[in-house]
């Protein structure tokens, strides 16, 4: 349930028409999947590499680091675009924290570029996710950055790529030493109480925003909706009645 989002009836109908799809939502920092793959090209040249990709942990970080998001997010912002006049889309504009993968929701919105409702998307954001479709499927990984004029960022250029996982193998001395220090912390986690639904989420450490394994596993903490003790029932409970529910469209 990592990945799992809420919708309502209509939204989920709205979501799941690969025919016609009339929601998506998507990172609202496209600009830093754009870079972080050219960066990513760097470190996969001359070698047979698989490309890495950024995880929810790596945006929601860089945001933070941005000053877009608080300590206490649990996780990144995201846009909600409608594609269909519907009475909330005015309402719905401001961009919304989620805990999940990020790369699906860009490839959900990938394949709405071939809407014949692309116009109600942000000309802007249809640009983006134009250039990270090029650079994610196109063969010859230079032509979408001639045909875009990009640039790929210099070796020294800190982009925040050196706290991905790949770099906790080089601090993994330097941590197993600090890690003694952090034990006493990690168990008398500083907390913000008032959070939605009374949840308690603990707050992002300095140790933890340079080794982000060690952020995973506080995020576990909280990001659970059901947990290894929840039991069948409970999911029912929990999601039946939107996977029940017959979408509709608002005309």
């Amino acid at each position: 349930m990592m990945n799992a989002v809420g919708l309502c009836p209509t939204c989920h109908a709205y979501y799941h028409d690969a025919l016609d799809p009339l929601f998506f939502f998507v990172p609202s920092d496209l600009d830093f999947f754009i870079r972080f793959e050219l960066r990513d090209r760097i470190r996969r040249q001359g070698d047979i590499a698989k490309r890495r990709v950024p995880l929810a942990h790596e945006y929601a970080r860089y945001q933070y680091r941005q000053g877009k998001i608080t300590d206490v997010a649990q996780g990144g912002q995201y846009t909600r675009v409608y594609l269909d006049d519907t009475p909330w889309a005015q309402s719905t504009q401001a961009p919304k924290q989620w805990h999940g993968a990020p790369l699906p929701t860009i490839r959900k919105a990938i394949g709405a570029l071939g809407s014949p409702r692309i116009g109600r998307v942000p000309q802007d954001m249809v640009m983006k996710l134009t250039i990270l479709r090029d650079l994610y499927y196109l063969d010859d990984e230079e032509e979408a950055e001639r045909r875009y004029q990009l640039q790929r960022p210099s070796q020294d250029d800190d982009y925040h790529y050196q706290d991905s996982d790949e770099g906790d193998d080089d601090n993994g001395k330097e941590e197993e030493e600090e890690e003694d220090e952090d034990a006493d912390d990690d168990d008398d986690d500083e907390t913000e109480p008032g959070t939605k639904g009374g949840k308690r989420c603990p707050k992002w450490t300095k140790q933890e925003a340079r080794y982000p394994k060690r952020q995973r596993q506080r995020e576990s903490r909280f990001e659970w909706d059901l947990g290894p003790d929840a039991t069948a029932e409970d999911a029912i409970r929990k999601f039946g009645p939107v996977l029940l529910s017959p979408g509709r469209r608002l005309k």
